[in-house]
């Protein structure tokens, strides 16, 4: 390869002269030496190390020859973003010249060669004319792909509709999943190779479509093409610039939404709005490479454009109503009311009731989700206030509270607000928080709820269990309670290893001395497990779906008809006092604590000393004296000759003295579940130890149950 002879300044023209015959080369030479930095590239090989060597030449000029196959060097050279918009000029003795130029070449010479000063002015016309176009391209192309930018490329469309109205086209998107951890994980330079070379696929695939592509932003392409009834060629010749190469990620995956026959009365954005959102339904489905835009989306987006469209009225209006689910604390034998959850539902006057499961997700997606928070805390507090005002009593009601809240400045002032019109106290007004608002910018949305805590609120860690935090953050988080999520809740019920795991999770709370709520409840097997397990509150369709304000007060009337009655008729307390524990305890009116239990024990914290009660007369089977002088020696012995290997040394150490007496007095009760042999066979047991205070002494209360049929029962499927 010859070099320029003129290197000096830097606009001087490069032109590269690719020809086999030396004379060619020495006949366009001379003609515009003077003028060009001029070099020589003999054959294919060099011609393409020249231009890629030099991608800002001015100029290729090639003779067609066997060592020099114009037309392949162009189709390459054109395929290359960096070369793409190098003009070509044809020297060539063809009389059908018009091929060349359908081919790209900018021009062409004929053979002979005319005089010098026509080769002179054609050449420089053609580069004025690649310069121009070069200059127009930047502004239309983007840097790193060589594809149109959007702008450019939405204004191509409305261009193109314009003259071909009646051509059915459709959207087409790609995306590659995951790739922001292909720059996290190798580098955004090899980020950008891997654009570059998907940019590359795509334009020649859009060329074979008859159609035009963009690079939108980061991992996004958009391509704009005649209909086609099948992609799937489309997305293979595609995915193959994705194999690994240099020992990068060979698992990328392309996913690509296709809006079929693009409505062109909607603008270019919204059309691909569209392929986009039923691309993205490919984010977690690996069985599938290609989604369809169908009839089933149009109507999901028509349905969500009406929403939005009507929320604003909608809060005018107070077409929002919200709802009372009530939520009971199972710590007694008899559930008592404890408290509310605010739930929300839509009453349009068009749609009908609209579920939060439609509308909420849609309002998050828009930012519409905070006015929404508030228009439900300002009506709880108001029900708040006027249940205390109406029945003397103040009954907590629990709101959500999202991410976006959390994010807000002004949260605080405004949630304070709400309490100082309504008389009301932090405490009276429970804020839920999503487990998964925790794992995204944890230390501010920590700092922020930590502030909410500072001033009296409640915090209640929301759809605990679905999988977002780790144990080492859930110890950290300032929450006083954990509530499990209904479907964790609702698939412990259908397997042995699920309620072992349930049993765990609701340890969980107990170890960090915050009350377990859960959701969800629907059986009575349901409630009693979790009562048995340690549950501390519970809500679900089992006593009530969600109510109106109006219904939720028959609870409150009914709660406080039973505390009247109990007051009446003493409490368990006044019962047992002045009672002599050595005389005949089996006609004490306390055996009625043990319905649901197989025996309660009271144990005498500051002596050991320890008295059982039977409903059943089942005493032999657990081998202890009616009474005794210490429990804690009697339990160990119990353990030893009665519980499966497999849990003793759980049940010795949970059963110790010194450990349950601290965990009791940091908690409100201790579960554990174990196996003992009964006829040979394990039986599922369960214990649950409470504190207790008569006559200025303290006791623990203890009370065993067998659960085994109710596991069997589970494990059977049998429980909805």
């Amino acid at each position: 390869m010859n070099e320029p002879e003129a290197r000096g300044e830097s606009r001087v023209r490069r032109i590269l002269i690719a020809a086999a015959d030396a004379a060619d080369f020495l006949t366009l030479n001379a003609v515009l030496k003077g003028e060009f930095a001029v070099f020589h590239a003999p054959d294919e090989q060099k011609v393409k190390e020249a231009i890629t060597e030099n991608p800002n030449l001015s100029l290729v000029i090639a003779v067609p020859s066997e060592k020099i196959p114009a037309e392949e060097i162009i189709k390459w050279s054109q395929s290359e973003p960096e070369t793409a918009e190098i003009p070509f000029v044809i020297a060539t003795q063809e009389k059908c010249k018009s091929r060349w130029i359908k081919l790209g070449a900018t021009e062409v010479l004929s053979k002979p060669y005319p005089d010098a000063a026509r080769i002179r002015t054609r050449i420089r016309n053609a580069i004025r004319l690649a310069e121009s176009r070069k200059l127009i391209h930047s502004t239309e192309r983007d840097s790193l792909t060589g594809l149109y930018n959007q702008e450019f490329f939405f204004r191509y469309i409305e261009q193109f509709d314009l003259f071909n109205p009646d051509t059915p086209k459709d959207a087409i998107v790609i995306d590659i999943n995951h790739f922001h951890m292909i720059n996290e994980r190798y580098g955004n330079r090899y980020g950008d190779e891997i654009l570059k070379r998907i940019g590359k696929r795509i334009k020649e695939q859009a060329r074979n479509l008859g159609g035009f592509a963009c690079h939108t932003v980061a991992d996004t392409f958009f391509l704009y093409s005649p209909h086609h009834a099948d992609y799937t060629g489309t997305y293979n010749a595609i995915a193959e610039s994705l194999e690994s190469r240099d020992g990068g990620p060979s698992h990328l995956r392309l996913r690509m939404g296709v809006y079929e026959h693009a409505n062109k009365t909607k603008e270019a954005q919204r059309r691909f709005d569209r392929a986009k959102l039923v691309a993205d339904t490919l984010k977690t489905d690996y069985t599938r490479k290609i989604a369809i835009y169908d009839k089933t989306m149009h109507e999901q987006e028509v349905l969500e454009e009406k929403l939005l469209e009507d929320f604003d009225t909608a809060l005018e209006e107070e077409q929002f109503n919200v709802y009372y689910q009530p939520k009971f604390n199972i710590r007694s034998e008899i559930p008592v009311l404890d408290s509310a959850e605010a739930l929300v539902r839509w009453m349009h006057p068009k749609l009908g009731t609209i579920s939060p499961g439609v509308f909420v997700p849609l309002f998050e997606k828009h930012g519409l989700i905070e006015k929404l928070d508030i228009y439900v805390w300002e009506h709880a507090a108001a029900q708040i206030e006027h249940w205390r005002k109406r029945f003397g009593l103040v009954l907590s009601v629990s709101v959500n509270v999202s991410r976006i809240d959390l994010y807000d400045p002004k949260l605080i002032s405004i949630l304070q607000d709400i309490l100082d019109r309504h008389g009301l106290q932090p405490s009276e007004l429970l804020l839920e928080i999503t487990e998964a608002a925790y794992t995204t910018n944890s230390s501010q949305i920590i700092k922020r709820v930590g502030q909410l805590r500072d001033l009296g609120f409640q915090i209640e860690m929301d759809d605990f269990g679905s999988g977002y935090s780790s144990l080492n953050m859930i110890s950290t988080l300032p929450i006083d309670a954990l509530k499990l999520d209904m479907r964790f809740v609702r698939n412990a019920f259908h397997g042995n290893h699920g309620l072992r795991l349930l049993e765990w999770v609701i340890d969980i709370a107990e170890c960090l001395s915050v009350p377990m709520i859960a959701e969800g409840v629907e059986t009575e097997e349901q409630l009693n497990m979790l009562r048995a397990m340690g549950c501390d509150i519970v809500q679900g369709y089992y006593f009530s779906k969600p109510v109106s304000a109006e219904e939720y007060e028959h609870f409150i009337t009914d709660e406080l008809e039973r505390e009247k009655t109990d007051g009446e008729e003493g409490t368990f307390e006044q019962i047992l006092m002045g009672r002599d524990w050595s005389e005949h305890p089996e006609n004490d009116p306390v055996l009625s604590l043990a319905i649901g239990f197989e025996r309660i024990i009271y144990v005498d914290v500051s002596t050991g000393r320890y008295i059982e009660f039977t409903p059943d007369g089942y005493e032999d089977d657990l081998q202890m004296k009616k009474n005794g002088d210490d429990f804690f020696e009697a339990v160990q012995k119990w353990i030893a000759d009665g519980v499966i290997d497999e849990d003793r040394e759980k049940m010795s150490k949970a059963l110790h003295r010194e450990r349950i007496l601290h965990h009791l007095s940091n908690n409100p009760s201790f579960s554990i579940f174990y196996h003992m042999i009964r006829d040979g066979k394990p039986v599922y047991c369960g214990l649950k130890a409470v504190p207790a205070e008569m006559q200025g002494a303290h006791y623990i209360v203890i009370a065993f149950n067998n659960v085994d049929a109710a596991i069997q029962r589970h494990t059977e499927n049998k429980i909805p």
